[in-house]
Parts: C-alpha cells; structure tokens; sequence
C-alpha cells in the first residue's frame, strides 16, 4: 500500500488525465473538468490531498 504522503498528486493527474491543465500555484488549483465538455475551469484539485470537486456537474 501506497503510503498517501509520498504520492505526488500533481504528476498523477497529469498522467491519468493529460488534457487535466491545472491551473494556479497553490495546493488548490483549477482545471476544465475531464468528465464532460467544459469551456471552463469548474473542477477545484487539492494536490497536497489528492481530491477534486466538480462544481458544474
């Protein structure tokens, strides 16, 4: 088992999902959400966490 502190969040949703263009600095950024056709940023990532939250669907 992975231990979730090792893990580098920001390279693994670059990998799973290459079109995931995260957006911002900070811990918590912004991307156009993978799961359906978006003209925008509506999916918030925490990749200190590994989480994510799809506001517009």
């Amino acid at each position: 088992m992975t231990n979730r502190s090792s893990v580098d969040w920001l390279e693994a949703f670059s990998k799973l999902r290459p079109e995931f263009d995260l957006r911002g600095t900070t811990n918590e950024r912004m991307a156009k959400c993978p799961f359906h056709k978006d003209r925008h940023a509506s999916c918030a990532v925490n990749v200190l966490r590994g989480v994510f939250l799809r506001h517009a669907c």
